[in-house]
């Protein structure tokens, strides 16, 4: 439930970024490969301008990026969008609440 709505604000173009910010570059194990840690600034109608935590893993090779993983916060995405993506609403049995 919580990946087809993220995939409908996705295509409904709900929020729209106007910057990125740079928090943190690591290094890895890997010399062509770093992670970005990252957030999106921008703005939507539900809650104004926001600041959405992600993680980017890049890797190069011969100076062209040859993979781009970008790894978005889902929750503080629905928060932004304002469908309280802070609540679990079918969690699976066995799984302890928070």
């Amino acid at each position: 439930m919580l990946l087809r709505a993220a995939a409908e604000v996705w295509q409904a173009k709900a929020f729209q970024y106007r910057a990125y910010r740079t928090i943190a570059i690591h290094d890895t194990g890997d010399p062509a490969t770093i992670i970005v840690e990252q957030e999106a600034l921008g703005t939507s109608p539900a809650a104004g301008e926001f600041a959405l935590p992600n993680i980017v893993v890049l890797t190069a090779h011969d100076g062209r990026i040859t993979r781009f993983r970008d790894y978005v916060n889902i929750l503080a995405a629905m928060d932004v969008l304002g469908r309280s993506g802070g609540v679990v609403e079918d969690e699976p049995e066995g799984v302890p609440k928070a």
